[in-house]
């Protein structure tokens, strides 16, 4: 944050360091920052982990036909779009924690 003061005697813009008077950013406190970091980058971990293990399943298992492999190949799509959605929320709250100068140890990946 800065003050800025002009000097028309000089034509100078000065800027002056000015310490934050409150400890929220984009109007919220440092616990809801966390605490959405925290889920989202949870929530694609596991999504992510789980799609993984149960691809190396299907992978490894002797379904080859019928309705069983159709429904597991279901559940890893939606396992996947699962995780590509907690990327995408993860992503548009870090762009809000930039914009909001949130410091970077208040973010989980």
């Amino acid at each position: 944050l800065f003050v800025t003061h002009i000097d028309p005697a000089r034509r100078l813009l000065i800027l002056e360091d000015v310490a934050p008077t409150s400890i929220v950013y984009g109007q919220r406190n440092e616990q809801w920052w966390r605490s959405n970091f925290k889920e989202l980058a949870s929530l694609r971990r596991g999504w992510r982990d789980y799609a993984e293990q149960f691809n190396k399943e299907i992978e490894s298992s002797n379904i080859t036909a019928g309705g069983g492999i159709e429904d597991a190949r279901l559940v890893l799509d939606f396992a996947r779009r699962q995780a590509l959605e907690a990327e995408r929320l993860l992503d548009q709250l870090n762009r809000r924690a930039v914009q909001y100068l949130v410091p970077m140890n208040w973010r989980e990946y």
